[in-house]
């Protein structure tokens, strides 16, 4: 058992916080759940599952809950999750997490998180969530809060900890109205740093899940404007987003500028190519139709993102490119091709994939 205390924070989280306690109690010596007056079973739960609960009134302030949380730690080392995760590693990963952050002063820990997005595609990401027990270690930020060490960022390092979530499914959203509480918290946090470029990020992110796409692209487009190198963590992911923003407002044109400029800086990011490639199939330019197989086969070829380094859709270096693809050959009749890549994506796990076979064949009936 490691000599570590798991921080969560909690509010009517009956749903998911049995879950979130199960999955890590094995392997460490102490959760701590900081609960803000939950009018559901949460605190029963947690309590039952042996998790020390202590409660707090909800101030508005993500950072003031973790920092709570982290008060009541008794072990050397934190780990902190939300209530809507799962750890899906053992004993020795947090061991080998606990060594390499050992390694070095000032250090935290990134782990990977897979989260189930509203419209059904798992995104990986990286996120700081492991670091000593120490006064210098406390987050700031409203909402989306980042853990500090004594006046800037820690040094960060990627370890072998990985956590299912499921707060982004279209129920948990609706449930909670994630999106407008974030946003809330966001424009509060930004009335008092202005020029802050990751709440604005933030909130061009927040606004672009809201689908108010033309507020997205504003509050990106600001971002992106006042960012200079050298370039923060997030940059990659801003870049993306931005795409993503232009490819549904349907400016093609900016977008391209965009891609371009990303893919000088992050040359191997699979997701920028892909963002590309379905540009090129929503813009119904006949003229770029041909440039689909080129872009999409070099999203196989580069493969998916390299672990730890970016956020990143699942699927858009393996069985996604390779539908992609599929739907391409289909449409320009050459149906061997097209059965080629649907059953490499569909042997990849991807139903639509399959769905596509079935339908090809039943029509060869």
């Amino acid at each position: 058992m490691n000599d570590m205390s798991v921080c969560i924070i909690a509010q009517n989280e009956e749903k998911h916080i049995g879950q979130a306690i199960r999955s890590i109690k094995p392997f460490v010596k102490e959760i701590i759940v900081v609960d803000h007056f939950s009018d559901d079973r949460t605190v029963e739960i947690s309590r039952d599952l042996g998790a020390r609960v202590v409660q707090r009134n909800w101030d508005h302030d993500f950072s003031k809950s973790r920092n709570f949380s982290i008060l009541q730690a008794s072990n050397p080392w934190i780990l902190v999750m939300d209530a809507d995760e799962e750890y899906v590693d053992d004993s020795n990963a947090l061991k080998e997490a606990i060594r390499l952050v050992n390694m070095g002063q000032g250090q935290a820990a990134r782990v990977g998180i897979q989260s189930i997005t509203s419209q059904g595609q798992v995104v990986q990401s990286w996120i700081t969530r492991m670091f000593p027990n120490h006064p210098d270690f406390r987050y700031k930020g409203r909402v989306h809060e980042q853990l500090h060490y004594k006046e800037g960022y820690p040094k960060v390092i990627n370890v072998p900890l990985k956590f299912n979530h499921y707060g982004y499914s279209p129920d948990e959203i609706q449930r909670k109205d994630k999106y407008r509480r974030n946003l809330d918290l966001l424009l509060l946090e930004h009335r008092l740093d202005s020029t802050n470029t990751y709440l604005l990020f933030q909130i061009g992110k927040t606004y672009g899940k809201m689908n108010e796409l033309i507020n997205s692209k504003k509050w990106l487009g600001r971002a992106i404007d006042l960012i200079e190198k050298p370039y923060p963590i997030f940059y990659s992911t801003l870049l993306l987003e931005y795409a993503n923003t232009l490819m549904k407002l349907k400016e093609w044109e900016l977008l391209s500028d965009i891609i371009n400029l990303a893919i000088e800086i992050y040359p191997d990011y699979t997701d920028l190519y892909y963002i590309y490639g379905s540009a090129v199939i929503e813009a119904r330019n006949p003229e770029w139709f041909a440039q689909i197989p080129e872009v999409f086969s070099y999203c196989i070829q580069l493969g998916e993102v390299p672990e730890g380094k970016y956020e990143s859709v699942q699927g858009v270096g393996s069985f996604r490119a390779h539908y992609n693809l599929g739907l391409f050959h289909e449409l320009t009749g050459d149906i061997s091709k097209a059965l080629y890549h649907y059953e490499i994506s569909g042997q990849q796990g991807f139903n639509q994939a399959n769905e596509r076979i079935n339908f090809i064949h039943h029509n060869k009936k």
